[in-house]
């Protein structure tokens, strides 16, 4: 299975309710793509609100565990952000974004320095945009 194929299965569709797969789908993520990876991250922390926040902060514990990555450190703060349901300062996420700009491809790490902030003025998504086409024109 590829990259977009496993995110595409996994997009909106992770199975919450049976541990034994989450587990399984963490560790096939990891030998897949960094990537995907962090695909599995962006959906334990944006769950349905049925899930439990004590399954996700387990599930969350052993992604942390399993996958060894520079950004996992760097988007700490993201993370904790969306788990806890706040959002972050827009200079913050900036900041998170900036670092992770430069891990190309990790479009799902970005995803998270994204979503963790909620700002109006448009320079977190001008951000986002402008690295997704660095990205592209690499």
């Amino acid at each position: 299975m590829n990259e977009l194929e496993f995110i595409q299965r996994i997009d909106c569709n992770f199975p919450y309710n049976n541990r034994e797969k989450c587990s399984a789908l963490i560790a096939q993520a990891v030998s897949i793509s960094d990537n995907c990876a962090f695909m599995v991250l962006h959906e334990l922390v944006r769950p349905p609100k049925k899930v439990q926040p004590s399954l996700i902060k387990e599930l969350y514990e052993e992604w942390k565990n399993t996958f060894n990555h520079p950004l996992v450190e760097e988007i700490e703060v993201s993370v904790n952000a969306l788990l806890n349901n706040v959002s972050l300062e827009t200079s913050k996420g900036l900041e998170i974004m900036k670092k992770v700009e430069n891990y190309p491809g990790q479009y799902n790490a970005l995803a998270l320095a994204y979503y963790s902030t909620n700002e109006k003025s448009g320079k977190v998504k001008s951000k986002h945009n402008s690295i997704l086409r660095a990205w592209a024109n690499a």
